[in-house]
């Protein structure tokens, strides 16, 4: 499923949530400006597995179309440790 985070009613994160209660396994694909991309919630059931910022290319489009899903960015300061 691909859509914008810009809805007319409701968040995005509810529209992810409700998509992914019919099929759990649902590829979600969300469109976003650079300037405005859409808080993270926490919630993997209402994360999208690919987030493209506008402007994008369509080389980026495609390759989100064969990605698996991605594990939400690691919080700020609870990477992996560096090695020596």
């Amino acid at each position: 499923m691909v859509a914008d985070v810009n809805l007319a009613e409701g968040t995005s994160a509810a529209l992810v949530a409700a998509a992914r209660a019919v099929d759990p396994q649902l590829k979600v694909i969300l469109v976003a400006p650079a300037a405005r991309p859409p808080p993270h919630t926490g919630d993997a059931k209402a994360a999208p597995d690919v987030l493209l910022l506008r402007p994008f290319r369509i080389r980026q489009f495609a390759e989100a179309l064969t990605l698996k899903p991605l594990a939400p960015p690691p919080l700020e300061g609870t990477g992996p440790s560096p090695t020596p």
